[in-house]
């Protein structure tokens, strides 16, 4: 490991507002079960109800793209997970989690979780979200679960009515772990301009009938061919994907300012 020190004063520059600062804990919220079900292979939707806060507040305040951490009753450990859905007056949250052989949490929710059962909620967190930078098209990409937040941002621009142009790129495996292909739709009927493509990376010979490839792959495609308008650049998934699409993005000239992403690995 590697460190930096200053030598000198200096201002330090980060990617979002001081008012993502706090100077406390994250909030602590007690949930329970609302929904969990099976949504594509080795992927579940789990939904949580939210008991009020100790203002006694019931919503649900988050920004799209925040991350929670979930732990339960009389165990140490968390997991934290992308909220899928946007802030509201029901309390309730919304994930797609990717199960993990052997996970702590993965196999609670194979094993043992149900509907009613009790969690402990602490957030939210992070700086991964929307930034108001006028009119350019919105651009995201995500792979497997992490769409996640990617859902959360363009469920916010279809509530908040953002006329920006917004595209979508979904990457998975095979036709056996594509899900959110509803929630697209409900997109497409509440966004002025908005295209979603899933990308198969390894689809069924002859089972496809889509694009073959990884979003990267589907990205890059449409780089080559982009408006005047350089995109606002979303990217959520695995380490390899960021870095893959960074790439790509550098190259065909969006500037770094315009790239946002955040990493997903096994949780």
């Amino acid at each position: 490991m590697r460190f930096a020190y200053p030598r000198s004063d200096c201002t330090i520059e980060l990617p979002y507002e001081s008012a993502r600062i706090g100077d406390s804990l994250p909030a602590v919220r007690d949930a329970t079960i609302a929904r969990l079900e099976p949504v594509a292979r080795a992927t579940v939707r789990l939904d949580l109800s939210l008991a009020p806060a100790a203002d006694g507040s019931p919503g649900a305040e988050f920004d799209a793209g925040q991350v929670v951490a979930l732990q339960l009753p009389g165990r140490a450990w968390k997991r934290v997970y992308s909220l899928a859905n946007t802030a509201n007056w029901e309390g309730s949250l919304e994930f797609y989690i990717r199960l993990q052989p052997d996970g702590l949490f993965s196999t609670y929710l194979t094993d043992t979780a149900a509907v009613g059962d009790a969690l402990i909620v602490h957030g939210p967190q992070g700086a991964f979200g929307l930034r108001e930078n006028g009119m350019r098209p919105r651009w995201f990409v995500g792979g497997g679960t992490g769409i996640a937040p990617l859902l959360s941002m363009l469920r916010r621009m279809a509530e908040w009515g953002d006329p920006q142009p917004a595209r979508l790129y979904a990457g998975f495996n095979d036709e056996d772990e594509v899900f959110g292909t509803d929630l697209f739709d409900e997109l497409a009927a509440e966004l002025p301009d908005f295209t979603v493509e899933i990308c198969l990376w390894k689809p069924t010979p002859g089972n496809w009938a889509g694009y073959v490839g990884t979003p990267v792959d589907a990205l890059t495609r449409d780089l080559v061919s982009q408006q005047p308008a350089t995109p606002d650049v979303y990217v959520c998934g695995p380490p390899a994907l960021i870095d893959t699409a960074t790439d790509a993005l550098t190259a065909h000239g969006v500037p770094a300012s315009q790239i946002f992403s955040k990493r997903i690995t096994a949780n």
